[in-house]
């Protein structure tokens, strides 16, 4: 096996990269030790023990993990948004269930032009609460560096 250093690799061979994850880690108290996936590593009381992409623990210097991570503050817009997403779709089966009978009793002539139109609605209500709803986790599951 090739032992390599910084100083055999060409300068022009080195590209950037950035990490495009976000993981889960809490800054330890304590020395500590941890199974990781190249056996088990020690911490210092001040380091964090992280939690990668496969569910993987393992130990980061406070001083690298400062340098290459920043907290991820909670997103109150994206709990108010799924609040108001969870209003819409109640009130869209509301308007659903309602529609129908207002429908039949207005005039059978139009009941059915009601009861379809409210159930186009109901559908694309669904539909559309879906998406949002895929974009917000797709949001919180890729946070990446600007």
């Amino acid at each position: 096996m090739k032992e390599v250093s910084e100083s055999l690799i060409s300068p022009s061979a080195w590209r950037r990269y950035r990490k495009k994850t976000t993981i889960e880690a809490v800054q330890m108290k304590e020395e500590f030790s941890v199974w990781t996936l190249e056996g088990k590593m020690r911490g210092k009381a001040g380091d964090f023990l992280a939690k990668g992409i496969e569910g993987e623990l393992y130990p980061i210097d406070s001083e690298i993990f400062f340098k290459t991570y920043e907290e991820i503050a909670p997103d109150l817009h994206v709990e108010k948004l799924r609040e108001r997403l969870f209003a819409i779709m109640m009130i869209s089966i509301v308007l659903v269930y309602f529609s129908i009978p207002l429908g039949v009793s207005i005039s059978e002539k139009y009941a059915y032009v009601i009861s379809f139109s409210a159930g186009v609605i109901g559908i694309a209500s669904g539909l559309f609460l879906i998406f949002l709803l895929a974009v917000i986790k797709h949001g919180e599951t890729n946070v990446q560096e600007g």
